[in-house]
């Protein structure tokens, strides 16, 4: 019986080594396409200081070569318009409160706008950022129309104010409205901050692209390095009206940043 089984043994074994020879070419087949296909690919990666214009960018070119975006989108960034509107003049009154108490300006906030100061102020604390309503925009209108805001406006480059302000301010009996949905520009115009990479692919002229979007802050540029394996071109962004702003950033806070990634 030992003998009649070792018969087979031969072709038993040539079926088992064909068999192991098409997985491996089978294997090596699809790893030359993957890797073909990736060369194909154009990763693109967008970086630059935070609110340079980089996640801009990225939804622009999402709208224009990619799926857009659906009511439901627009619906979810409506909130985030809110929130704009409500840093924007509250940054605005905190200036003008601090440049005329130091003698930067001479016009003040009048007293009888004192209470809509301190309740669009309150604001903060109380998280109220996902509706506008008529009263509340009526109280930022007159506020926007204050003398002392209007300079502080003027010199909003030596000071932290969005790009923004002014297009959703003026537009603030629009977006006080019930059934106000968030347009495309107003989408393409809310400032967000990005946090961790945000990735998209689509097709432009027959060629693959993937555009990634990093956080610009400081706190997100250590991540920078982990988003460049396999990267196609780097494109930096910087803001045109950041020509003659202030930075924030001190020397204290860069020596402490070198001690820190020193040690």
């Amino acid at each position: 019986m030992g003998l009649c089984s070792s018969i087979d043994q031969p072709n038993a074994r040539d079926v088992y080594r064909a068999d192991e020879r098409r997985r491996n070419h089978e294997v090596n087949d699809f790893l030359k396409k993957a890797k073909q296909s990736e060369n194909k690919e154009i990763k693109c990666l967008l970086l630059g200081a935070g609110g340079s214009g980089k996640s801009t960018v990225f939804k622009q070119l999402t709208g224009i070569y990619g799926k857009g975006y659906s009511n439901e989108e627009l619906k979810a960034r409506t909130p985030l318009v809110h929130n704009n509107v409500i840093q924007a003049i509250q940054n605005l009154i905190i200036q003008a409160q601090d440049w005329f108490e130091s003698g930067e300006i001479v016009h003040s906030i009048p007293k009888d706008m004192h209470v809509d100061c301190e309740r669009l102020l309150d604001l903060e604390s109380t998280g109220f950022y996902d509706r506008i309503n008529e009263e509340l925009a009526s109280k930022i209108k007159r506020m926007w129309n204050c003398q002392a805001i209007q300079i502080c406006f003027a010199r909003r480059h030596e000071f932290n104010l969005q790009g923004s302000a002014r297009y959703f301010i003026e537009k603030i009996d629009e977006i006080a409205k019930p059934d106000y949905v968030a347009s495309v520009e107003d989408h393409l115009r809310v400032r967000v901050p990005t946090t961790g990479l945000v990735q998209q692919s689509f097709s432009i002229l027959g060629n693959d692209f993937t555009i990634m979007d990093v956080g610009g802050q400081r706190s997100e540029r250590k991540k920078w390095i982990h988003c460049m394996d396999n990267v196609t071109c780097v494109i930096f962004v910087a803001s045109l009206s950041g020509y003659n702003e202030v930075a924030l950033i001190t020397i204290i806070d860069v020596v402490l940043n070198i001690k820190s990634h020193i040690l």
